[in-house]
């Protein structure tokens, strides 16, 4: 790492590296000094400007955030007291109202008592008269009198009454002024403190009312999604799939295929008249004298294919000496526990393999590699379980392929009894050949599959053939990342 200095040292050191300096180199030295240093501080008080711009507003927006806060906190339990003293105006309204009906109705009995109690001392007096009053019977007299001075009792009572209800239904009238008085008040403070929300609050509200069901649906489906897909797919369309007819791709070849151990480097005989045709990655080594150039592509029929798996801008290397083989050796490409192993086909043989795990292709001089395309656009099962397409790859050639910590062979013979079948995790085939019969299995747990520690469908293979597959499988594996697991699934659908 270079250390790095202060502009005024530097200077400094310049100026004292020569002692003996002219004027002039003292005044450039003196110049480049404050230049340098003016430069220092430029940049130091420029940093110091923008950071403390940025905690400037970083503190205005909380102190702006926090003022509107605590005024919106304030406003709503000012709102909330209003509203309650509200409701205690409206009970005393009530109660206010119900006594004054209750005065009024007692005002207009004690009315109507009183009218009534007048008009009998009326006509108990008329009736007495004159006559009776001075020369009448002593005793009708006396019951007389007795009758109007209880009319007139009656009356004063009334009377009392009645002045009593009156002054009560009128302080009832100003009680009512008051309670009228206190209720438009606070229905005036209610909608003041109502009109008075903070347009922050309010922006954020009405944003909020917009986006909330969307935000709630979003949470469920980031939250509930997957599970719900996982149990579609493992409950419903999986066992369906499962449950349809083996493929088989050809007949059993009438030469077998010939795989070669697994190794980390593989040293390559190229015969006179034989290309290879290798991803750059993998190519180690190789003899001076073959002959170079770039394929861009490994077949243009399948141009796409290829860019996808990565077989473009392939190195050809050709031995057109006519003096004996040449060597090339292959490795890993750069990943430690990547192994080759090479993979002889030849006329007459075949093997479905994936584009993606081939490394390099060696061709016979003055022949073309053969690649036979299997395609079911039209088939549901193909897609649900990511067999849509799939690749032959026909003899004679020789094939080199990659795999995780290594390739394996495994050999299916038919016997006496039913056909063998072998169960592998889809991640690991590499490749298999076209005469065996080829069908998906559901994964063995659910909850591996949600996950992401396994794929979704096994691949079961039986009858007679080789099977290549890898040591460590890619797609599998506690705490595995699903996305990982995506990407394998997306290659394994278009047949990669």
């Amino acid at each position: 790492m270079v250390p790095v200095k202060c502009p005024v040292q530097a200077a400094c050191a310049d100026v004292f590296a020569f002692p003996r300096a002219s004027p002039e180199t003292w005044g450039v030295a003196f110049e480049s000094l404050l230049a340098g240093v003016f430069g220092w501080l430029t940049r130091r008080l420029a940093g110091v400007a923008v950071a403390a711009l940025a905690a400037a507003a970083i503190y205005g927006a909380w102190l702006f955030v926090r003022q509107e806060a605590l005024q919106e906190w304030d406003r709503r339990s000012r709102l909330q007291s209003a509203i309650t003293d509200r409701g205690k105006i409206e009970r005393a309204r009530e109660a206010l109202a119900a006594r004054t009906n209750e005065l009024g109705a007692e005002t207009k009995a004690q009315e109507a008592r009183l009218r009534e109690a007048t008009k009998t001392v009326a006509e108990l007096r008329d009736r007495e008269g004159w006559w009776g009053r001075w020369f009448g019977d002593r005793e009708e007299r006396a019951r007389s009198a007795e009758r109007v001075a209880r009319a007139e009792a009656v009356r004063e009572e009334s009377s009392a009454r009645l002045a009593a209800s009156r002054r009560a239904l009128e302080q009832a009238g100003w009680e009512r002024e008051g309670v009228e008085a206190a209720w438009r008040r606070v229905n005036d403070e209610i909608s003041f403190l109502e009109r008075g929300r903070s347009w922050f609050v309010r922006w954020i509200g009405a944003a909020w009312e917009m986006v909330k069901w969307w935000v709630i649906g979003g949470l469920a489906v980031v939250l509930l999604g997957p599970l719900a897909w996982s149990v579609v797919l493992y409950h419903g369309l999986a066992p369906l799939a499962a449950r349809g007819a083996a493929l088989r791709f050809g007949a059993a070849p009438a030469e077998p295929a010939t795989v070669g151990a697994s190794r980390v480097a593989l040293d390559v005989a190229l015969a006179p008249g034989e290309r290879l045709l290798v991803r750059e990655r993998f190519l180690q080594a190789s003899d001076e004298d073959l002959d170079r150039r770039t394929r861009w592509v490994l077949d243009w029929r399948i141009p796409l294919t290829s860019a996808a798996c990565g077989l473009v801008e392939l190195v050809e290397l050709g031995n057109r000496a006519s003096g004996g083989e040449r060597r090339v050796t292959l490795a890993g490409g750069g990943e430690r526990q990547t192994e080759l192993a090479e993979v002889t086909l030849p006329a007459g043989a075949s093997m479905i393999l994936r584009p993606r795990f081939v490394a390099a292709v060696a061709e016979a001089g003055g022949q073309r590699l053969r690649i036979v395309r299997h395609r079911r656009w039209l088939s549901w099962r193909a897609w649900v379980t990511g067999s849509v397409r799939h690749f032959e790859f026909a003899g004679p050639c020789r094939l080199f392929v990659a795999g995780a910590r290594g390739v394996r062979r495994e050999a299916l013979e038919l016997g006496a009894g039913p056909a063998p079948a072998r169960r592998l995790n889809r991640g690991a085939v590499i490749g298999f050949s076209p005469g065996l019969d080829y069908r998906p299995a559901r994964a063995e747990t659910f909850w591996g599959y949600h996950r992401g520690a396994t794929p979704l469908f096994d691949e079961v293979f039986a009858g007679r053939g080789v099977l290549l597959a890898q040591e460590a499988s890619a797609a599998a594996g506690p705490g595995r990342r699903r996305g990982a697991l995506l990407r394998a699934g997306v290659w394994r659908l278009l047949g990669l």
